[in-house]
């Protein structure tokens, strides 16, 4: 598991392993940002250096997928269900507005 890593000005850093935030919070170095996702604060300044994440996206007909990866490490990886009945309530929708017009 990963843990996202801001700096002490709040600008966002590389994740790290569950291990180092551990250590970093049981030495009182880091605070907890957010629990979901899990995200910890530096207490003190340091370089700010990042590496270069790549976005890959698959935009499917029922699925999309997303994933980041940064030096052969996956940071972040999600899959969009798109809704498939959509039609069909459009359908619903439209044919009550027409039998309710018909009704007065």
């Amino acid at each position: 598991m990963v843990v996202y890593v801001k700096n002490a000005d709040g600008k966002n850093l590389m994740p790290c392993t569950s291990a180092k935030a551990r250590k970093l919070l049981k030495a009182q170095k880091a605070t907890v940002v957010t629990y979901r996702p899990f995200c910890i604060q530096l207490s003190w300044q340091c370089e700010g250096q990042t590496q270069e994440v790549a976005l890959g996206i698959d935009k499917g007909s029922s699925v999309t997928g997303m994933l980041c990866t940064g030096k052969a490490q996956v940071l972040f990886a999600a899959d969009i269900h798109h809704r498939r009945d959509v039609k069909e309530k459009m359908n619903e929708v439209s044919s009550c507005a027409i039998s309710e017009s018909f009704v007065k």
